[in-house]
Parts: structure tokens; C-alpha cells; sequence
């Protein structure tokens, strides 16, 4: 299994919408990501409550930053990474804000922190949670689809992304990922 690196600043995105009281947390250190081939299976978590398809079996971290636990499960197959990371706000930032702007500022930190561009967006939801989407493109050429849901307290993202200029195969993947995500 080859094993590459990806920098993942989950947590900063992920309080990209908490109000400017809240400390502002540093990106994540470098973390590895599995590779695999594409045998696509089925990967739950019970703590985090999902399961989702992936083509192999990820690596998980769960990792403690200030007062923020982050989950990510990730996955390297060809070229193309997945990712699925969810962090608890705290419960009284959730209670007292819409949830259109936290999603908002948390796909803002996302474009941010990849420093890419958003090329289309639109609201989704998950089991009557709110959520978005957006397909982006990265400053080095690679695309991604990122999908951001808020359930209750806790924020997931679910991101499939790739190196290259996406093929018909990442569309069918994306879409195959990105849909195949569930609760528990």
C-alpha cells in the first residue's frame, strides 16, 4: 500500500462560521492518507454516526484541538482523495445562529484554505439537515466536490478530490461517494 501526504485543515474550516469571540484554531499538521485500488466497500463509523462507500478502507485519526475533537477518514485511490471529517461545534454556538451562515463561512474557509475557486454551488440536504455543495477547482489544475452538512452540532465534509482534470470516471465516483453518504 502506498502511502502519501495530504494537509488537512478540516478544523479551521470547520469554525470558519463561529462567531469572532472563538479562538481561531491553526490547520491541521500533515496527516497520511492510505492508497488503495478501487474496490469500492462499504465504511461506517459508529462514533461518528455515517457510513459511506470508499474504494478500499481509509485511515482514521481522531485528533483533540482546543476544545474541538476532529474525526477524518481518508482515502487515496489513483489520484483522486477521500475525505470524510466531522467536528462538534459547541452546543450554544449551534443554538443561537441560523445554520445558512455557518455552512456559508465553512465553504468559504474551505475555498480559502485550498486557495481554489468554487465553479458551481447549490444547497443540498441530508435526512432533512441542511447542507451545500460545491465543485471547485484548485490553483494547481485539480478539481473536487465538497459537501458540507450541518446535523444538529455536528459539521460533516465529505470531499472527493483529484490531481488531475476530472475524467467521466471521477464524475461516476464523485457521484457514487458523495451519494452512498449516510446517517446512522
Amino acid at each position: 500500500m502506498h502511502v502519501r501526504l495530504l494537509v488537512l485543515s478540516a478544523v479551521s474550516v470547520a469554525l470558519a462560521g463561529v462567531p469572532a469571540q472563538t479562538q481561531t484554531l491553526d490547520p491541521l499538521p500533515v496527516m497520511q492518507v492510505a492508497s488503495a485500488p478501487l474496490e469500492w466497500q462499504l465504511f461506517s463509523s459508529t462514533e461518528g454516526r455515517f457510513q459511506v462507500q470508499m474504494p478500499g478502507i481509509p485511515l482514521d485519526e481522531t485528533q483533540t484541538i482546543d476544545f474541538l475533537s476532529l474525526y477524518v477518514a481518508s482515502l487515496e485511490a489513483s489520484r483522486d482523495r477521500f475525505l470524510v471529517a466531522y467536528a462538534d461545534y459547541p452546543r450554544e454556538v449551534v443554538d443561537r445562529q441560523d445554520p445558512t451562515p455557518i455552512l456559508q463561512g465553512v465553504q468559504q474557509g474551505f475555498v480559502s484554505r485550498i486557495q481554489g475557486e468554487v465553479l458551481a454551488e447549490r444547497s443540498v440536504n441530508l435526512s432533512g439537515y441542511p447542507g451545500r455543495e460545491i465543485r471547485y477547482q484548485t490553483a494547481s489544475g485539480g478539481e473536487g466536490v465538497a459537501r458540507f452538512y450541518l446535523v444538529e452540532e455536528r459539521l460533516y465534509q465529505v470531499v472527493i478530490s483529484t490531481a488531475n482534470e476530472p475524467t467521466n470516471r471521477f464524475d461516476r465516483d464523485a457521484d457514487r461517494f458523495l451519494n452512498s453518504f449516510r446517517l446512522q
